[in-house]
C-alpha cells in the first residue's frame, strides 16, 4: 500500500478500516452466538435465532437479542411462578411440539415444568458471553498475527 501523507485522507482510511473491523466483530459474535444457541438446545421455533437487532450504522456497533426470554436463556432465572396463560398455552404447546404428547398430557406436563421453575428457577444456557469471549480470542490472534 502506498504511504499516505495527507492527514485527512489518513484519518478517512483509518476510520474505514476501524469500521470494517468492528463490523466483522459484530458479525463474528452473531454467528458464534447462533452456534451456541443451537448447541445449548435453546431452539424451538427459531425466535431466539431470528429476533436479533444489529446496528452497524455508526461508530458504536450494537447487537441485541430481542425475544422476551433471551435474558433468561443467557443468565438463567431465579425461582418464579409463570402466569397461568403462559403455562397452559406456551409451555403446553412446547410440550406438544417437543415431547409429542397430546393436548391433555401437555397441560399436565406444562404444570410440572412450571412447578420446577417455581422451585428451582432455570439454568443458564449462555450464548452471548461465550461468543464475546471467542471474538476477543479470535481478534487478538488476528491483531497479533
Amino acid at each position: 500500500m502506498e504511504e499516505i501523507n495527507n492527514s485527512d485522507e489518513l484519518q478517512d482510511v483509518l476510520n474505514q478500516k476501524t469500521d470494517k473491523l468492528l463490523n466483522d466483530i459484530v458479525d463474528f459474535i452473531h454467528a458464534k452466538a447462533s452456534e451456541h444457541i443451537v448447541k445449548n438446545g435453546s431452539v424451538d421455533k427459531g425466535a431466539l435465532l431470528n429476533d436479533v437487532s444489529i446496528d452497524k450504522s455508526g461508530p458504536a456497533k450494537h447487537i441485541s437479542w430481542d425475544s422476551g426470554y433471551a435474558e433468561w436463556i443467557e443468565w438463567g432465572s431465579p425461582p418464579h411462578w409463570l402466569p397461568v396463560q403462559v403455562i397452559e398455552e406456551d409451555i403446553a404447546a412446547w410440550c406438544r411440539r417437543r415431547l409429542a404428547v397430546n393436548s391433555k398430557e401437555s397441560i399436565e406436563v406444562a404444570w410440572r415444568i412450571a412447578y420446577k421453575i417455581a422451585h428451582e428457577g432455570t439454568k443458564e444456557k449462555p450464548f452471548v458471553r461465550p461468543a464475546g469471549n471467542e471474538a476477543v480470542a479470535y481478534f487478538e490472534k488476528v491483531e497479533l498475527g
